[in-house]
Formats: structure tokens, sequence, C-alpha cells
């Protein structure tokens, strides 16, 4: 099955940007999981894009943009902590 993948920016616990540079809010059981950072964002094909909860695939964060695109590019499994950064 193929999927979608985007990056975005989550701001904080709750709130993220997404790749069309809009704030969208974590649902479910995401709120409060993820740290701040870019994450690289794959769904099914078929999925809605909206709302950002678990039935997307969040792997990060990664320091910058540009990593983040480079694992999507990639499609590497290898998140951001496991390459060594981690978020403040």
């Amino acid at each position: 099955m193929s999927e979608r993948t985007e990056v975005v920016y989550v701001i904080d616990r709750l709130a993220l940007i997404d790749s069309e540079s809009y704030q969208r809010q974590l649902s479910g059981s995401l709120c409060g999981r993820l740290h701040p950072g870019y994450y690289v964002v794959r769904r099914r094909d078929g999925a809605p894009a909206i709302p950002y909860d678990a039935n997307a695939e969040f792997n990060g964060p990664f320091a910058t943009r540009e990593d983040a695109e480079r694992a999507a590019e990639a499609r590497s499994p290898a998140c951001g902590a496991e390459a060594g950064w981690r978020p403040d």
C-alpha cells in the first residue's frame, strides 16, 4: 500500500505547523507525547490528512527541516532522537 509523507514542525505538546504552514492541533494519544522539533509524518493513501492523531506515523524529532526532509527522502526508519539529537 502506498503512503503520503510530509514534514511538520511540532510547536509544543498540543500543536504543530503542517507542510502548508497551517497550525494544527494534535489529537488523541499524541497530545502531550511529542516534543518540539521537526517530524516526518506518514499516512496511508486514503487516510484523512487531518486530524493529526494515532492514524499518522510520526518519525522524529529532527533538529532541522533539512534533516527531516533527508530522512523522508531516504524513507529512513531511524528517528531524530536515535540519531543523537535531543529536544530542549
